[in-house]
């Protein structure tokens, strides 16, 4: 589905970031952007970073995103761990 023209994939973007920020004004940290080349160009994929207690409930939890659900795009779910720098 990845292929699939823009206006195609359009409302599942849209849904997505509906998606985000109903979960920020329910409380969820979260960070959400995708990732662009050095002109800037998009294509290399995205980036979601949130809060959960523990994987079992992130991995629920980012089920329910629409690009997902909707099998819009290849991902996997990696705990980080947080070492130094500021605090997100």
């Amino acid at each position: 589905m990845a292929a699939m023209p823009f206006e195609q994939r359009r409302p599942h973007l849209e849904a997505h970031r509906q998606w985000v920020i109903d979960q920020c004004n329910c409380g969820r940290r979260i960070h959400s952007g995708y990732l662009v080349d050095e002109q800037q160009q998009p294509g290399g994929g995205g980036l979601l970073l949130f809060e959960a207690r523990n994987y079992s409930e992130a991995l629920s939890w980012v089920q329910a995103d629409p690009m997902i659900r909707s099998g819009l795009v290849n991902w996997r779910l990696q705990e980080w761990i947080h070492t130094g720098g500021d605090q997100l």
